[in-house]
């Protein structure tokens, strides 16, 4: 639900590497997304910038899916 909001609101605007960056971050487990987005955890450095930040951004605007 969190990333079909962002993608929802911002699929045209993004790259294709973007995009790659999202298929990568749906491929981890929920409950680990949930905690990273509301940051009780933090994600792997791996997946831990690029598309992450400009969701987390977009969440923290105050949007939701």
């Amino acid at each position: 639900m969190i990333l079909g909001g962002f993608a929802d609101a911002s699929i045209a605007d993004l790259s294709e590497d973007d995009v790659a960056d999202l298929e990568r971050l749906i491929e981890l487990q929920d409950v680990d997304l949930y905690a990273a987005f509301s940051g009780a955890a933090l994600l792997e450095p791996a997946y831990a910038n690029g598309i992450f930040v400009r969701i987390k951004q977009f969440l923290d605007s105050g949007h939701r899916a």
